[in-house]
């Protein structure tokens, strides 16, 4: 009696010893709790210094007019450190989203054409346009024979284009924006341009971030060499109506 009792107990253990390892195996994992989300990034402020206006009686303040004080360098310099900070406020905002933005940039390049190119303009004999280069952020003057014509606009569809695999045989380069953002700091932006009659010269003012103006340059297109004159800051407008560079105009 004693040894079956001894053995009911032992198979009673045994069978709840394999319950356990039952329940073991098939537990539910235990939920790890996640760290806590971290606060977003506090929007940069800038310095607020209110100024009056009045008009038709009415009366208000503008706590950021200094902003588009662009003869105020000191004011110009708090402006650059505050784009700055909002530049670097958006990164951190939009960066738990920057594996769809790459996604997103990877699909629009796909259907985009890398060569964007704008509809030619006809001048005298030649037809300018513009277009960038795949991988350049900045787009290229250039210029072609209007006599060339049948050797590089497609034929098939009007609204074609350029054949660049042909075109770019007889193409001329005038301005390249690229080059000109290493003469200006990085940044490109320009805000006039002409060619002179005869389509030897390209006249153009570029922002230099700087000096915060915009300064106006000429070029040999025969030679794509910048001249070192006029050399002028703060140009406001000009015109090229004459057939060579000793005689032109600007406005400062």
């Amino acid at each position: 009696m004693a040894q079956f009792l001894k053995f009911m107990v032992n198979k009673n253990q045994n069978l709840t010893n394999i319950k356990l390892l039952v329940r073991f195996i098939h537990r539910k994992p235990s939920k790890q709790q996640k760290p806590p989300p971290v606060p977003p990034p506090k929007p940069p402020n800038p310095p607020q210094k209110p100024v009056s206006f009045s008009h038709h009686d009415e009366t208000w303040e503008d706590p950021y007019s200094w902003m588009t004080n662009l003869d105020d360098k000191v004011a110009m310099r708090h402006m650059d450190v505050y784009m700055e900070q909002e530049e670097k406020y958006t990164e951190a905002v939009m960066s738990d989203t920057e594996r769809i933005q790459n996604r997103l940039q990877a699909e629009m390049a796909v259907r985009i054409n890398s060569h964007l190119s704008s509809v030619p303009m006809k001048w005298g004999p030649w037809l300018y346009y513009r277009r960038v280069e795949e991988g350049k952020q900045y787009q290229v003057l250039c210029r072609r024979s209007v006599k060339l014509n049948e050797e590089f606009i497609s034929n098939s569809s009007p609204f074609a284009g350029f054949d660049f695999t042909a075109g770019k045989r007889i193409e001329q380069k005038l301005l390249d924006y690229n080059q000109e953002a290493e003469r200006f700091g990085g940044y490109a932006y320009e805000e006039l341009s002409e060619i002179s009659p005869d389509h030897r010269f390209l006249a153009y003012t570029m922002y230099d971030k700087e000096n915060d103006c915009f300064k106006l340059s000429v070029r040999d297109l025969s030679s794509s060499s910048l001249f070192k004159k006029p050399g002028v800051d703060r140009v406001a407008g000009f015109k090229l109506s004459v057939r060579d560079l000793e005689n032109h105009c600007f406005i400062q």
